[in-house]
Parts: C-alpha cells; sequence; structure tokens
C-alpha cells in the first residue's frame, strides 16, 4: 500500500519535471542564442589568433555568422511553443507584445550591421569585436525585455551599457572617440548607481523584487499602508535611472557628446535599439505598480516630456554637426515617446517606434555612403550636405523625403506617427498638452527645413567624391522612401495589424 508521503512527493516531483520542460521550451530560442554567442567567441578567438587571417576577413565571415544566428532566431521566436507564458521562477515573462519587440530588435540588429559594413571597412572600422559587442548588446536588449524581476533587468542593463562603452571608443584613432567613452562610462555608472539604489529601497519596503510578486502584493493591500514613502522613493529613483540611459531631459547632457565622438554606425544603434527595450521596461512598470498607488504620475511624465521638447528642439536649432543634431533631435522625439507610456497606449508606441525606425533608417543609409573612398572623410557638418545635390540626385531626394517625413509634414509617415500620440492625449482629455505638442511641432519642423535649405539651396563650386551605394543599401532605402510616401495608404491595415497585437 502506497503511503500518502510517497504519493505527495511524486507529484512535486512530477510538477517539478513538467516546469523544467516547459521552461526550456519556452527559453529554446534564448538557449539557442547563447549557446551561438559562445561558439561565435570561441571562433572569433581561435582565428582572432593566426596571422593569415586578416580583420577584414574574419569581421565578413562573423558579420555572416551572426547574421544566420540571427535569422534562425527570429524563426524560433515565430514558432514558440506559446506566445503568453511565464517562467516557473517568475524571472521571465512573454506575451504578443513582447515576441513583437523581440523580432523588431533583431531585425534592426540585422539590417544596421549589414548596411553598415561598407561605411565601416572605408572608415577602418572594421573589427571583428564591433560585431562581437553588438551581438552580446542584442542579447542584453532581448534580456532586459522579457524581464520580470529588477535584479535580471539591472543586470541586463549593465551588459547593454558595457558594450556600448566598448563601442563608442572604437574609433581609437580618434582622440575624441575615448574622450566619449570615457565620459559615458563616468555618467553611465552614476546613472546604474541612481537606479540600483532605487531598486533597493524597493526590496527595502517590499523584500522583494520580482515584478508579479510586488504587483501582487499591491492587489492584496487594500490600504496600501506598506507603500511608505520609501516605495515611493524607490520608484522614483528607479525612473530617473531609466531616464538617464533614455537621455531624457534634464538628463540629456551626455548625448550630444556622446554622439559627437562616436561612429555614424554607433549613432544609429544608441538611437533606436536601447530606446526600445528601455520603454518597455516602463510599461510594464506603470501597468503593474504606477496604476495600482495613490499618485498623480501623470504630473511626473509631463514634467520629462515638456523638458524633452524644449531642450531638444533649442538645442537641435544651433548645432551644426550632423552627430549633435541627432543628439538633439532623438532627445526631442523621446519628449513623444513619453507620451505613449502617459497615454497607456502600447499600439501608439509600437506604430511610432516602427515608423521612426525606418525614416531613421532611410536617413543613415545616405549618410553612410556620404564618404570619400579614397581618404575615409565623411560629411561630419550641416553645410557639408550641400554637395549632395550636385553629385547624386537620388540621394539627395531620398534625404529630403526623410526630413520631411521626421518633421511631420502630411501625407508622409512621420506625420501619422504624431497625429495617433494626439489622438491618444484628446482620448485622456489632455488637450492642453496636445495645443503644447502642436506647437512644438511647428517649431522643430524650422531645424529640419533649415537642413533641406541647405541641402536644396546652398550653391557650392566644389566637387566631393562619393563611395557608390550597395546593392542592399540601395535596395532598402528604396523600400524605406516608398513606406514614407505612401504609408497613408496603408494606414487602415497597420491600425488593424497593431491592434492586432495586445497591449502588455
Amino acid at each position: 500500500m502506497i503511503s500518502n508521503n510517497n504519493i505527495f512527493n511524486s507529484n512535486i516531483l512530477l510538477i517539478y519535471k513538467f516546469n523544467i520542460v516547459s521552461d526550456i521550451a519556452f527559453m529554446l530560442p534564448e538557449i539557442f542564442i547563447f549557446i551561438s554567442l559562445m561558439l561565435v567567441v570561441f571562433y572569433s578567438s581561435f582565428y582572432s589568433n593566426f596571422a593569415i587571417y586578416k580583420y577584414i576577413k574574419l569581421s565578413l565571415s562573423l558579420l555572416n555568422l551572426i547574421s544566420l544566428v540571427i535569422i534562425i532566431y527570429i524563426l524560433l521566436v515565430l514558432n514558440s511553443v506559446c506566445y503568453e507564458n511565464i517562467i516557473s521562477s517568475y524571472l521571465l515573462y512573454n506575451n504578443m507584445p513582447i515576441l513583437f519587440i523581440k523580432i523588431l530588435l533583431s531585425v534592426l540588429s540585422l539590417i544596421i550591421i549589414k548596411i553598415s559594413y561598407s561605411y565601416m571597412v572605408l572608415k577602418n572600422l572594421n573589427f571583428f569585436e564591433f560585431y562581437l559587442f553588438v551581438f552580446i548588446s542584442l542579447i542584453a536588449l532581448l534580456l532586459l525585455v522579457m524581464a520580470y524581476d529588477f535584479i535580471l533587468a539591472y543586470l541586463a542593463i549593465e551588459l547593454q551599457g558595457l558594450c556600448s562603452y566598448v563601442l563608442v571608443a572604437m574609433n581609437k584613432s580618434y582622440n575624441k572617440s575615448i574622450e566619449s567613452s570615457l565620459k559615458y562610462f563616468v555618467l553611465g555608472s552614476f546613472a546604474s548607481s541612481i537606479l540600483l539604489l532605487g531598486i533597493s529601497l524597493l526590496y527595502w519596503s517590499t523584500g522583494m523584487t520580482n515584478f508579479k510578486d510586488i504587483s501582487d502584493l499591491m492587489q492584496l493591500s487594500f490600504n496600501l499602508e506598506f507603500f511608505n514613502n520609501i516605495f515611493l522613493l524607490g520608484l522614483t529613483l528607479i525612473h530617473i535611472g531609466i531616464f538617464f540611459k533614455l537621455s531624457v531631459a534634464p538628463f540629456h547632457l551626455w548625448l550630444p557628446d556622446i554622439f559627437y565622438g562616436s561612429s555614424k554606425v554607433v549613432v544609429l544603434l544608441f538611437s533606436l535599439l536601447p530606446k526600445l527595450s528601455l520603454i518597455v521596461v516602463l510599461f510594464k512598470l506603470n501597468f503593474l505598480f504606477m496604476l495600482k498607488i495613490n499618485w498623480d504620475f501623470k504630473a511626473f511624465y509631463l514634467y520629462f516630456v515638456l523638458l524633452s521638447l524644449i531642450f531638444g528642439i533649442a538645442g537641435a536649432l544651433k548645432v551644426e554637426k550632423l552627430n549633435k543634431l541627432i543628439a538633439y533631435s532623438s532627445i526631442s522625439h523621446m519628449g513623444f515617446l513619453l507620451c505613449s507610456v502617459l497615454s497607456y497606449n502600447f499600439e501608439i508606441f509600437l506604430l511610432y517606434i516602427i515608423i521612426y525606425s525606418l525614416i531613421s533608417l532611410s536617413i543613415f543609409i545616405v549618410l553612410f555612403n556620404l564618404i570619400n573612398p579614397l581618404s575615409g572623410k565623411t560629411f561630419s557638418s550641416l553645410y557639408q550636405l550641400s554637395y549632395i545635390k550636385k553629385i547624386n540626385y537620388i540621394l539627395f531626394i531620398s534625404l529630403v523625403i526623410s526630413f520631411f517625413s521626421i518633421s511631420g509634414i502630411p501625407p508622409l509617415s512621420g506625420f501619422f506617427s504624431k497625429f495617433f500620440i494626439f489622438l491618444s492625449l484628446i482620448n485622456l482629455n489632455l488637450n492642453l498638452l496636445v495645443l503644447i505638442l502642436l506647437l512644438f511641432s511647428v517649431v522643430s519642423c524650422f531645424y529640419y527645413l533649415r537642413i533641406i535649405k541647405i541641402i536644396s539651396f546652398n550653391n557650392v563650386r566644389n566637387w566631393y567624391l562619393l563611395t557608390d551605394l550597395t546593392k542592399l543599401s540601395s535596395y532598402m532605402l528604396s523600400l524605406h522612401i516608398l513606406v514614407n510616401v505612401f504609408l497613408f495608404l496603408n494606414i487602415p491595415i497597420i491600425w488593424e495589424s497593431v491592434q492586432w497585437i495586445l497591449p502588455l
């Protein structure tokens, strides 16, 4: 006769085995990409020690290998066992929006490293370590998107930050690059300290670091007495740490200097990928915590929205360097992205970030090809863009359309990204904020139109030798321009597709 203890122990063992199997099935794409990372590290370490293998050969093979790994990872994510699941230890969470963000991160990383290859070769920056650190940074961002615990989220942010410090300093022959990397390291460490302090205060007040545990505790505590000032201070510091990483004003002062000393490939990476993952973390914090406490955090967000728009637009009006202009433009766009978080509308955020990514890619495809193939010099000033009309009319038209789109001129795609932000805020009766955003949008058009004026009407006598567009870059540029121009024809289809991706 079987005792009750044996039956109980066998049931526990069965549940434990089932949890392990379900966790492995849940983590299969991530297990694959971690194993691939180890193999890529071994491969690059082995062949880099042989003198017969030059960096250029190893870089190309490593680029193709990482591209293949990313494609396989995307296929594994699309064929996951279940789209909505949480790992048994409550460390990772997966649902349809997170799945979409993971695919978007992977696709953007794949496109960036492919279209930037010729640029890196001409700039003598084609070190195989560059692709390795981009790959590690992508893995960190994927973990950050799935993270369901503050400790895991913090470790993912730090892993991505360590890769970023190295990527900024990749141009070893340029002193400004080394200086920017040191500044970024010091300021990034300060932001990480603030973030860790906020997590510590949260643990002090609740005794937990897991998102689900803290959310359940908030749900069960009707009087909310344990959510004292320490808990609110911890949440505030966590937001400030994330805002620092996102370069939200007034924590934006580091970004123009970092972008000025970085290569354009690193600027493109920083402009898209970290923002995508960190804003997903903000959505998690708002839906799990902020909506359950008696604290008017809309005013908290409004303060940073307005400051980002003011400092971003004011800074862009007076700069002449391309990288600094991109930095200030990124700061002003952070104001609109925070509005999507403020309106609790994840669909609007997805639509905005997709359109912003397409416009940014089309601009940088042009900038990657504004390079002299003999000297390796690139366009670094706004006034150098006046050569484009005289040299390559296709690049000129593409760049003009992209800047018209990002400024929000209808009926281009950039107009619809801001239009849906305004609609989401009107639904929340934030009409005054909409009027302020409209005013700032009109003012921001000025510095974009100033670039178009320089490109179109400045006369130059000299010629400038440019490299040829690669076949992949020409295809990608044509696709992006077509999407920017004719997106309005597919707005109903796109909106239905985005709404199909359920909110967090």
